[in-house]
């Protein structure tokens, strides 16, 4: 697996060029649709239970006005 990371960055051309900093800009955007596609396959929209707020926790809003 590194070989496939790290041997196209190894062959750098010259410092700062378009051909290294597009080899970068390909890398990240190949990892950025891998991650958006487990997220899209794996991930949910479901609020948790950790995230739950009852409502005797918030304050209404005629106590915010007299504080």
């Amino acid at each position: 697996m590194e070989r496939l990371i790290i041997k196209p960055i190894d062959n750098k051309p010259k410092k700062g060029s378009y051909e290294e900093w597009s080899r970068v800009w390909y890398i990240l955007s190949a990892l950025c649709f891998i991650y958006g596609f487990v997220f899209l396959v794996f991930g949910q929209a479901k609020p948790q239970a950790w995230a739950a707020v009852e409502p005797k926790d918030v304050p209404h809003s005629d106590q915010l006005l007299k504080a």
